[in-house]
């Protein structure tokens, strides 16, 4: 989550419109945190600004551990305002800005020679990726107020789903041969009503959300109908989907080879 104060910083909590997450175990969520912060140039201080702080200022220095919104003089909150947009956009899958500057510094160290740290930061991209991008899958699915979706049944005609953010509302089965309309309607009109949560996903369960994402964009499924168009966002770390997964591949034969 991103504090809601004038010079925000990362803490660890969910629930509120700007969060990703839930994310376990607690070091994973740690190590993007720290990845995200890193990328965007949020504070990690720990001090905890007032509501009528103005400006930030903590002074570069070469020690480990510290602030990433390091600067050289005070930085006011319309300066410090374009961090919290690179990191809203990478939570939101608006731009992969924040992402690309991970992998530069994935190339960086590994041209420096810096093994060790370039596999470190890759495998923190790699972590990254697959929390946003989990994220922002759910996060797609929940904003749909309502998504029917249809796979065929095991013995001929049609399951049917009604999913309201994210939930399961309602299901119901066709029998083979027979008109699948009538059903999707029935089904549709015995849904039980979901009032939206104002968080990332609606108030869902992730773990619920999770298992819908799955049922509903299986490769027999099909969309009967929807109140809002099903698509990721065009920055969305989904798309760095080929790269995690190449990096996951590099890490598991590296400790094979470390055997």
């Amino acid at each position: 989550t991103v504090r809601r104060e004038p010079l925000p910083e990362p803490v660890g909590s969910v629930g509120s419109t700007v969060s990703i997450g839930p994310v376990s175990p607690r070091s994973t969520a740690q190590t993007v945190a720290q990845a995200l912060t890193r990328a965007t140039g949020l504070r990690s201080c720990t001090g905890r600004l007032g509501s009528r702080d103005d400006f930030h200022w903590c002074r570069p220095d070469n020690a480990v551990g510290g602030c990433m919104a390091a600067t050289e003089r005070p930085e006011s909150v319309s300066d410090y305002l374009p961090r919290v947009c690179t990191a809203l956009d990478a939570a939101h899958g608006r731009s992969d800005a924040a992402l690309r500057l991970l992998a530069e510094s994935v190339t960086t160290a590994a041209l420096a020679e810096h093994f060790e740290t370039a596999a470190r930061r890759r495998d923190e991209l790699a972590a990254t990726v697959r929390v946003l991008g989990a994220a922002q899958r759910l996060r797609a699915l929940c904003s749909i107020e309502q998504l029917i979706v249809a796979r065929p049944g095991v013995s001929g005609g049609w399951r049917f789903a009604v999913v309201r953010h994210g939930r399961l509302a309602g299901a119901g089965v066709s029998r083979p041969g027979a008109p699948p309309m009538p059903v999707v309607d029935a089904v549709r009109a015995g849904a039980q009503t979901v009032v939206p949560a104002p968080d990332p996903l609606r108030g869902t369960p992730a773990e619920e959300a999770a298992l819908v994402y799955r049922w509903v964009t299986a490769t027999d499924a099909r969309i009967v109908d929807t109140t809002d168009g099903f698509a990721l966002p065009r920055g969305s770390a989904c798309g760095w989907d080929a790269w995690a997964a190449a990096a996951r591949s590099a890490r598991t034969g590296n400790t094979r080879a470390g055997h």
